[in-house]
C-alpha cells in the first residue's frame, strides 16, 4: 500500500504549540497536534483574519458555523501613507534618513496617524468577536505588528494614590487591542499580497487546507528514522521528487560552457584584484543566472514552494533575473510546467526579442529624429528672438529720439540768448523764461526800455 503524504499550513496551530516553535522533536505526534488545534478552532464560534502593510488594513471575522457562507463582518481600510515611485512608508523614510519637512511627509505621517486610530476603533468595536475567536491569523511585517497589539501590556497597575476618577477615565479612553502572549495570535508563514477581502479569504482558505496525497511514480519512498522521548523509532514515510538523469559527458559540457566560455572565472578575478565591488557583483549576478537557466533546463522544479509558500520567481528581485525566468520559459514551451502557478509572466523568445529590439531601435531613432526637430527649433525660435530683440530695440530707440524731441521742444529756449532749456533750470519772468540770472537782469533792463520808450511814443 502506497504511504500518505499530508501537508498543512503551521498556522492552524496555536502559538502555544511546539511545532510552531521549531522542536522537531514532537514530529510523529504532529498529526494529533493538528488535529487537538483544529478541534479548538471548531468549537470556538469565530475566527479572524489581519492583513496589515504600509497605507493599507484588512480585518474579517469568520463564522465557524457556516460552512457555505462563513464571512461574518469586514472593514478594509486605505490611507495616504506610502511615498509616491519612492516606495515605503513615510515612518521607515523618517527612520533612516531624518524627518523631512515637505507638506507630503506631514500628510503622510497625519495617513498613519489616522490608519492606527481607525484600527484601534474596529478592534475596539470588534471585541466581543475576538474574545471568542479560536485563532487570530495575522499577516503584518514586523515593524508594524506593534500598530495591533496593546503597547501597554507591561505598564504596572495604577498607585492608591490615584483617584477612582482618574482611574475611570483612563479606562474610558483606553483602547482594546490584542495581547501579546495570547496564544490564539498566529503570524501568517507565508507571503500574502496587498490587504484586501480576499486576501482575508484566501489566508483562511489556506490556513484551513489539508493536502493528502500519495507517492506517485515519479516518487521515491524512503524511510527517515525519528527518535521519541522514551527511546523508540518511527519510521516516517517522506516522498522525495527524482532528479532527471544526466549523463556525466552533459554535466561537463554544461559546467565548462558554464564557467569557461563566458569567461566568468576570469573577470571575476580581474574585479577582485582591481578592487571593483560593482564590477564584481555584476559578474556575480551574471553567474547566478546563468545557474538559474542551467537548472531549469536540468529539469528543476520551478513550481515548488519555500516554508513561506513563494515560489523561486517571487524571490527574484532583479529585471536580469526575473527576464531569464522568463527566457527559459520560451526556451522549455508551455507544456513543460504549469507556468502559472509558478508566477512566471509571458515567455520571451528570440522573435519577441527581435521585435523588441526592433521597438528599441525605432524608438531610439525617433528620438533622435526629435532631438534633432527640437534643436532646429530652439534654434529658430532663439534667431527670431534676436531678430525680436533687435526691432525692440531700434524701436525704443526710435522712441527715446522722439520723446526727447518732444520735451526739447516743450522746454522751449532762453528769451535772451536763445539757448535750449531743455534738461536745466529756467527762471520765469513775465511769462518768459531765461537760463541764468544775466539773461534774467538783460530781460528786465528791454522791457524796462520798451516800456519807457512806448511811454514816451504815446506824448
Amino acid at each position: 500500500m502506497a504511504p500518505y503524504r499530508y501537508r498543512f499550513s503551521t498556522a492552524i496551530l496555536r502559538a502555544d504549540s511546539p511545532l510552531t516553535k521549531r522542536d522537531w522533536s514532537y514530529t510523529p505526534h504532529l498529526w494529533s497536534y493538528f488535529h487537538q488545534s483544529l478541534g479548538y478552532i471548531r468549537s470556538k464560534p469565530f475566527m479572524a483574519v489581519l492583513v496589515l502593510r504600509s497605507g493599507r488594513f484588512a480585518g474579517a471575522i469568520f463564522n465557524n458555523q457556516n460552512a457555505r457562507n462563513p464571512l461574518l463582518t469586514h472593514k478594509v481600510i486605505r490611507r495616504y501613507t506610502v511615498r509616491a515611485k519612492a516606495g515605503g512608508g513615510q515612518s521607515s523614510h523618517d527612520n533612516k534618513h531624518g524627518k523631512a519637512k515637505s507638506m507630503g511627509a506631514q500628510l503622510r505621517r497625519y495617513g498613519e496617524q489616522m490608519l492606527q486610530e481607525d484600527i484601534e476603533r474596529l478592534l475596539t468595536a470588534w471585541v466581543d468577536y475576538l474574545s471568542q475567536c479560536g485563532v487570530i491569523l495575522i499577516a503584518a511585517t514586523k515593524t508594524m505588528r506593534g500598530n495591533l497589539f496593546d503597547k501597554d501590556d507591561n505598564v504596572s497597575t495604577p498607585s492608591t494614590a490615584t483617584t477612582a476618577a482618574t482611574a475611570a477615565a483612563a479606562s474610558a479612553k483606553k483602547v482594546q487591542l490584542l495581547q501579546k502572549n495570547d496564544p490564539r495570535v498566529v503570524f501568517v508563514p507565508f507571503a500574502v499580497d496587498k490587504p484586501t477581502l480576499e486576501t482575508a479569504k484566501l489566508i483562511r482558505d489556506r490556513a484551513l487546507a489539508v493536502h493528502i496525497t500519495t507517492a506517485a511514480a515519479s516518487t521515491t519512498s524512503v524511510s527517515a528514522a525519528t527518535e521519541n522521548a522514551d527511546g523508540t523509532v518511527n519510521n516516517v514515510p517522506v516522498s522525495v521528487v527524482a532528479a532527471p538523469k544526466v549523463s556525466a559527458a552533459d554535466d561537463e559540457e554544461n559546467a565548462e560552457s558554464l564557467l569557461l566560455s563566458n569567461t566568468h572565472s576570469r573577470r571575476l578575478v580581474a574585479a577582485c584584484a582591481t578592487d571593483s565591488d560593482e564590477a564584481a557583483v555584476s559578474i556575480i549576478r551574471e553567474v547566478v543566472q546563468e545557474l538559474v537557466r542551467l537548472l531549469m533546463q536540468l529539469g528543476a522544479d520551478p513550481e515548488r514552494l519555500d516554508a513561506r509558500g513563494r515560489t523561486a520567481y517571487f524571490l527574484a528581485k532583479t529585471k536580469e533575473m526575473r527576464e531569464m525566468f522568463r527566457r527559459v520559459r520560451g526556451l522549455l514551451g508551455e507544456h513543460r510546467w504549469q507556468w502559472n502557478k509558478t508566477g512566471i509572466p509571458e515567455a520571451i523568445t528570440e522573435e519577441k526579442i527581435a521585435q523588441q529590439k526592433l521597438k528599441e531601435k525605432e524608438k531610439k531613432k525617433r528620438a533622435q529624429q526629435r532631438k534633432k526637430e527640437q534643436k532646429t527649433k530652439a534654434e529658430q525660435q532663439a534667431k527670431d528672438a534676436e531678430v525680436a530683440r533687435q526691432l525692440q530695440a531700434e524701436f525704443q530707440r526710435d522712441e527715446k529720439i522722439r520723446r526727447e524731441a518732444q520735451q526739447r521742444q516743450a522746454a522751449g529756449t532762453c528769451a535772451m540768448c536763445k539757448k535750449s532749456l531743455y534738461g536745466q533750470d529756467f527762471y520765469d519772468v513775465c511769462e518768459q523764461r531765461c537760463c541764468s540770472t544775466n539773461c534774467v537782469q538783460q530781460l528786465r533792463r528791454k522791457l524796462a526800455a520798451d516800456a519807457a520808450l512806448a511811454r514816451f511814443s504815446k506824448k
